[in-house]
């Protein structure tokens, strides 16, 4: 699934042309080619990463953010007009997921692991310049690195970020299927266990990615560092932030009726102001209007969506991205 951003008139996306320096290009949204952010190179504005980790419209700035990855730092950004303005240096390796605080702080999450090897691996959130000065460093809340005998899983607290301070906002209770966090655990006691992470929030909501882990074959073959199978299944979850109720949340298509609901919900993605957006390789969409066109009596007006959707697209039309509505009456 690639990496796309998408703003109230236009959809960033990448694409690779051989084993060179991907190309980031810009699409009104009807899909009409606009421009072309930076180029393969070693200049301003120029990179020699294969993959995009990040794309991110920053409309009330007119500003652009393009994170490339394969071959060092380079995190690039941009006016929306296409001019190169500024490298963000990274301060930490190793990581990802670098965010704009506000004019002149970014910031990027730590990771976690079994065992600190690395300095990021300690971190629970790094703030820093543009030029990669530190400005503020969050340690984990606990981490135990002594007399380890098992895995130890990550952190359930959602957090409001200031330039101070981390302000607890709310603690997670999973239940006692929950993965136990910041205790190592025995390999053995995975399988069935849950964790969750933030996939958005609006006034009223938080939307979860529940990840359920349905097989755990991994083992710690130098301390530290582990290696084997893992098998997971994800959900899709929404609360609500006054009375803490969760449900499940599905995919339904009521627009066509053809598409079937995604086994991934990351495969469900979300605009930065929150609108949900899933997109398709255009051969597989082609072949289920031609079954549902193939159906006998359809409905005339589901009918009449699917060949205009059909005249639209080509197979050069790669790849197709259907915009979505959050139902927001619970």
């Amino acid at each position: 699934m690639p990496n796309i951003g998408i703003s109230d008139q236009s959809i960033l996306l990448y694409t690779q042309v051989g084993i060179g320096p991907c190309r980031v290009l810009e699409f009104d949204l009807n899909g009409k080619y606009i421009k072309e952010f930076g180029r393969g190179g070693k200049g301003p504005g120029e990179h020699g990463g294969y993959l995009v980790d990040e794309l991110s419209y920053y409309p009330e700035k007119k500003q652009v953010f393009i994170a490339f990855s394969g071959s060092g730092d380079e995190n690039q950004l941009f006016s929306s007009d296409g001019k190169f303005l500024s490298q963000i240096k990274n301060p930490v390796e190793l990581t990802q997921g670098i965010k704009r605080f506000n004019d002149s702080v970014w910031m990027t999450p730590g990771e976690i692991s079994c065992n600190p090897e690395f300095r990021h691996d300690s971190l629970r959130l790094i703030m820093y310049a543009a030029n990669g000065k530190e400005i503020q460093v969050w340690p984990r809340t606990i981490y135990p690195t002594e007399n380890r005998s098992g895995y130890s899983p990550g952190d359930d607290t959602l957090y409001k970020i200031g330039l101070d301070r981390l302000n607890p906002v709310a603690v997670f209770n999973l239940g006692p299927k929950g993965e136990v966090y910041n205790k190592y655990v025995n390999a053995s006691q995975m399988p069935g266990t849950c964790s969750i992470k933030m996939a958005l929030e609006t006034e009223r909501h938080w939307y979860l990615i529940k990840t359920t882990t349905t097989k755990f074959d991994l083992r710690e073959y130098e301390p530290g560092r582990w290696g084997g199978t893992y098998e997971a299944r994800e959900f899709l979850l929404v609360i609500d932030k006054k009375t803490g109720t969760a449900r499940n949340v599905r995919f339904e298509d009521d627009f066509l009726g053809i598409l079937s609901e995604p086994q991934n919900p990351e495969t469900i993605r979300w605009t930065d102001d929150g609108q949900p957006f899933i997109s398709f390789i255009v051969i597989q969409l082609k072949e289920s209007i031609k079954i549902a066109l193939k159906k006998e009596n359809p409905e005339q007006k589901i009918r009449s969506k699917l060949e205009q959707l059909d005249k639209q697209i080509t197979e050069d039309s790669n790849p197709v991205i259907l915009l979505m509505k959050t139902k927001e009456d619970w």
